[in-house]
């Protein structure tokens, strides 16, 4: 049978309780855990949707799969960000040796530092860290294990206390997200389908 929504259990347990409509708040931090690693899970929630596995699934793809339509939610923003500690270590003066600071990596197919990294003109290859978890990952940056792309909305009281400071040289990096939903008339789908909107309509950026 059919799943209702393709994302791991951390990510959905935020977005979705079964059977209820989301609540605000829960279904904005449910967008952004599932923004973290929607890169990674692109493929998979691809492939589900397709195969007619899951009727609903937060996607990179603009291009609706048989039987779905697809809907825009918005873009989330990551920002580049490091511990200070770990920021002065590699530093001289104003310039920061990005070849030689280490890189936090979601997993292998986390692209998103390399994006950074190749939207600044550098072809780099600085030692590697994985952190295979949301928080994980967030951890692993403000402990000084590596730099890392984090969603502005989730590192925003660590900039404001000075735990984590932008990555110099580096721009944010804009990930547009769709909604690809079966379009079938239930109740359930009809009401996640609310609720991933209202929720992108307060977490994402517009246009």
């Amino acid at each position: 049978m059919p799943q209702l929504c393709f994302m791991n259990l951390d990510q959905l347990q935020a977005l979705l309780r079964r059977g209820t409509p989301c609540e605000p708040t829960e279904a904005g931090v449910g967008l952004v855990r599932v923004a973290r690693h929607m890169r990674v899970l692109e493929q998979e929630a691809w492939a589900g949707l397709r195969r007619g596995e899951v009727l609903a699934a937060v996607t990179t793809e603009p291009h609706p799969v048989q039987g779905c339509a697809v809907e825009p939610l918005g873009s989330m923003r990551y920002v580049p960000l490091a511990s200070p500690a770990l920021l002065a270590r590699h530093a001289a003066g104003d310039v920061v040796d990005l070849g030689a600071m280490p890189m936090m990596r979601y997993n292998a197919k986390d692209d998103l530092q390399r994006l950074a990294l190749s939207g600044a003109g550098l072809d780099v290859a600085p030692p590697t860290h994985l952190a295979p978890s949301f928080d994980g990952f967030h951890r692993s940056v403000r402990a000084g294990l590596g730099w890392g792309m984090l969603v502005d909305a989730q590192a925003v009281e660590d900039v404001r206390a000075g735990r984590l400071v932008r990555v110099p040289g580096l721009d944010d990096v804009l990930v547009p997200l769709y909604w690809q939903a079966a379009t079938l008339p239930l109740t359930r789908l009809v009401r996640l389908t609310r609720a991933v909107r209202e929720a992108a309509q307060r977490t994402l950026e517009r246009g």
